[in-house]
């Protein structure tokens, strides 16, 4: 493949020859193969960025005592459905755990990269959660989510219940640690240190 240029109003001759009017036909390729090699190497740099991760990040993260946990009891997809983020006992990390109606729990585990961990915390920290207090007045029969979020300057306990989606922003902390939880596969081990 050769990037190289003609001359504008050269007319190419072989297979895809120039009309009479020396204008390059339709689907003309001239400077095609070149303009895809640049779009190429644009996203390529544009996608090469810092990347999160990694031994050496890990080395530099700071945990600042910082967990988000929600329990919901009494929904309909468990006795017990649970979601915490924490950094403090094993690194940066996800657990997820259910327990079903004959007290079974099923427990899992995930390492987070510090970077996954930061960006996933960044949009815990906009719910405003320190200020978030008890939403929802109970009905006989609602789930109740209980929330437990702390770091190293803050910590608040609060729930809320109802049945269908919850209140903003509880429902947004919900959304994140669903979504982050949703990332552990594989089976789960009793020991939720040991399904990394």
């Amino acid at each position: 493949m050769s990037c190289r240029s003609e001359p504008r109003g050269s007319v190419r001759r072989g297979p895809r020859a120039a009309s009479a009017s020396g204008v390059a036909p339709r689907g003309s390729t001239r400077g095609g193969s070149c303009s895809y090699v640049i779009v190429a190497l644009v996203f390529l740099i544009a996608c090469g960025g810092k990347q999160h991760g990694g031994a050496e990040d890990l080395a530099y993260f700071q945990c600042k005592d910082r967990s988000a946990e929600y329990i919901v009891v009494g929904s309909l997809a468990g006795e017990e459905l649970g979601v915490a983020l924490d950094c403090k006992d094993a690194g940066p990390r996800v657990r997820r755990w259910k327990v079903d109606s004959n007290g079974t729990r099923d427990d899992a585990a995930h390492s987070l990269t510090p970077g996954e961990f930061d960006d996933v915390w960044a949009r815990i920290q906009d719910t405003g959660w320190a200020n978030l207090q008890d939403c929802g007045a109970s009905k006989a029969g609602d789930p109740v989510y209980t929330f437990d979020i702390k770091n190293d300057q803050n910590s608040a306990s609060f729930s809320c219940s109802g049945r269908g989606q919850l209140p903003f922003p509880y429902s947004s902390l919900v959304d994140e640690l669903d979504q982050v939880g949703a990332a552990i596969t594989g089976h789960a081990h009793p020991d939720p240190g040991l399904n990394e």
